[in-house]
């Protein structure tokens, strides 16, 4: 699968926006929109960044109860809960 239709099809099983995804990949929102849209392909080194950080996205996706985010997490804590998905996700092994 291209790195555009895994980043479309995690996002789509997290139910994650562009916005929350920009967060996740510490990278700008239009950055990863122009990725999400295949208006724009990642240099080699980002995109082994962008390949790590989405195998750790795959795995909470799979492993974390927490994804997708529920409905009650008000739009300004959802950086702070994807942030400590994050960290949970990348301290397991």
């Amino acid at each position: 699968m291209t790195l555009q239709g895994r980043l479309n099809s995690a996002a789509k099983r997290g139910a994650l926006s562009t916005a929350d995804l920009a967060v996740w990949f510490t990278m700008p929102y239009q950055t990863v929109r122009s990725y999400r849209e295949g208006r724009r392909r990642p240099t080699l080194a980002r995109r082994l960044a962008i390949e790590h950080r989405l195998q750790l996205l795959e795995k909470a996706l799979k492993r974390d109860s927490a994804l997708p985010i529920p409905l009650s997490v008000r739009n300004h804590q959802r950086q702070k809960v994807i942030k400590g998905i994050l960290y949970r996700v990348s301290r397991r092994r």
